[in-house]
């Protein structure tokens, strides 16, 4: 028996404006500047050819599929390397938090692993986990572990920031008291790989320095689950 995998895909203008985004990243590095990876990430050295599609492709979690419909895949997902995974660093970027607070590089100093969560409003699958997510948040904190999350719905089509969902994204986090920082989507954070994320929620593990740790995991998972993964994940970084 194959189960509903817990995950979401981008509502069509979502897809129509991270396509834009995917497109002027190509675009900037033919005319001269940062080669892009092979996987769409920032990376000197790297050839632009390859696009910015599939840097961040994840493994699939036990939910909806990209227009919105529900899909099926086995309950669980693979959890080794996901489809497209390059080596994403976000070992540089500026951001602001969806309270309007500046957020760089420096948010993963303090901290042996980071748990980055992208989410949307109209995601179901995402709004179920980040209860756990909150408790997840509190209880590693001491294990040198923090959760952030990063909203993909909240830019406007010249990506200037929406205020309604912004507000929407505000009172989503305070019902399900996912009490970690949530992240805009800056043109910085973009052009390191999430304007290629095309299901939600996606979650990846960077170090203390911004690069990329273990696998990328498409879809939502329970705590328990979440947790195996973190204990694993952190044996990488120590």
């Amino acid at each position: 028996m194959r189960m509903r995998e817990k995950k979401c895909r981008l509502l069509p203008r979502t897809a129509a404006l991270l396509l834009m985004v995917s497109l002027l990243v190509v675009l900037g590095a033919c005319g001269g500047g940062e080669a892009l990876g092979e996987n769409g990430i920032s990376g000197a050295g790297e050839q632009a050819a390859a696009g910015a599609g599939g840097a961040l492709s994840g493994n699939d979690g036990a939910g909806g599929t990209a227009d919105g419909t529900d899909g099926e895949t086995g309950a669980e997902g693979e959890e080794g390397a996901g489809d497209g995974v390059g080596t994403p660093s976000f070992s540089s970027f500026k951001a602001v938090d969806i309270d309007g607070n500046d957020v760089d590089q420096s948010i993963f100093a303090d901290y042996d692993l980071t748990m980055v969560n992208v989410w949307g409003t109209f995601c179901t699958y995402c709004l179920q986990e980040m209860p756990e997510l909150g408790e997840i948040s509190e209880e590693y904190a001491d294990e040198g572990v923090q959760v952030v999350g990063i909203v993909i719905d909240v830019l406007n089509e010249d990506l200037s920031v929406n205020t309604e969902q912004i507000q929407l994204a505000r009172e989503v986090v305070e019902k399900t008291e996912a009490n970690y920082p949530h992240l805009v989507p800056s043109i910085d954070l973009l052009y390191a790989g999430i304007a290629s994320i095309r299901s939600y929620p996606t979650t990846f593990f960077v170090d203390k320095n911004g690069n990329l740790v273990g696998d990328v995991y498409s879809g939502a998972r329970s705590k328990d689950k979440w947790e195996r993964i973190i204990r694993d994940t952190l044996e990488e970084v120590r």
